[in-house]
C-alpha cells in the first residue's frame, strides 16, 4: 500500500484529512510518525506560497508524497486581510485570539460590506517536486458583535456568521459543518488527482493541471446580511 504523508502534527487534523480520504486505500503518516521535528517558517505572503512550500520541504525531506495545507479567513472590505497575517495582524506583533476578535469588530465597524470567507489550500508534493494545488473555501459575513464563546486558537469561528442558517461558524455542529468546512472541499478536490497520481496508470499531467485550476463552487451562503 502506498504512503502519503500529511504534513502535521496536530492529531486531530491529522485525523479529520485521513477520514475524508479514507477510501484511497491509501496509507496515512503524519510528522509524528516517521519523526520529522523540523517546521517550516510560513514567509510566504499567500496562502498557496505556505502550503507549496511546506508541501516540498517534507515530501524532499521524507521520500514521501506529501499533502499539507494553509488557510484562514479573508475578509473582503480589507482587501482579504487577516490572510496569511492572521496571528501577526495587529502591528506585526503575536496577539492573542481576544485581541484579535475586538480588532477585527473595531476595524469593521465602517464598513458596510461584511462578507467574508473561510479559505484553505492544500498543496501535494512528489519527492521529485512536482506540485498540484487546490483550494476550497465558505463564505459569511463579519457579525457586528462576536459569538458569546469560542474554541481557543481559533477566534474567527465567533465572528463568521452565516445569515442563512442564522449561526455563527462555531455554533455549527459536526454534522453541519463537516460537508461545508473549507478544508473539506479542499479535500474532496485533491482526491481525483491523488486517486491518478497513486494509481499504476500513467499520469496525464495537462489532465490533471486542467482539474486543478478549477475554482471551487461559492456555497449559497448570503453575504449581504448582518448579524445582530
Amino acid at each position: 500500500m502506498k504512503k502519503l504523508l500529511i504534513a502535521t502534527k496536530n492529531p486531530a487534523k491529522f485525523n479529520d484529512i485521513k477520514s475524508a480520504l479514507n477510501d484511497l486505500h491509501l496509507e496515512f503518516i503524519n510528522l509524528n510518525d516517521i519523526g520529522i521535528k523540523e517546521n517550516v517558517s510560513e514567509t510566504g505572503k499567500t496562502f498557496e506560497e505556505n502550503a507549496k512550500k511546506k508541501a516540498l520541504f517534507y515530501a524532499k525531506k521524507s521520500g514521501l508524497l506529501t499533502l499539507a495545507d494553509d488557510g484562514g479567513i479573508e475578509i473582503d472590505a480589507l482587501n482579504g486581510d487577516p490572510g496569511v497575517k492572521t496571528r501577526r495582524w495587529i502591528d506585526g506583533k503575536q496577539s492573542s485570539d481576544e485581541q484579535l476578535i475586538k480588532y477585527t469588530i473595531i476595524r469593521m465597524k465602517r464598513y458596510k460590506d461584511r462578507s467574508a470567507q473561510l479559505r484553505a489550500v492544500l498543496c501535494l508534493a512528489t519527492p521529485k517536486g512536482k506540485t498540484y494545488q487546490v483550494e476550497g473555501k465558505i463564505k459569511g459575513v463579519i457579525a457586528q458583535k462576536p459569538y458569546k464563546s469560542f474554541k481557543q486558537g481559533f477566534p474567527f469561528d465567533a465572528l463568521l456568521y452565516f445569515p442563512d442558517k442564522r449561526k455563527y461558524y462555531y455554533q455549527l455542529k459536526y454534522e453541519e459543518k463537516n460537508p461545508i468546512n473549507h478544508r473539506s472541499i479542499a479535500l474532496q478536490k485533491i482526491k481525483p488527482i491523488l486517486k491518478t497520481i497513486t494509481s499504476k496508470e500513467p499520469i496525464r499531467f495537462a489532465s490533471l493541471a486542467k482539474r486543478v485550476t478549477l475554482e471551487v463552487a461559492d456555497l449559497p451562503v448570503e453575504a449581504s446580511a448582518q448579524a445582530g
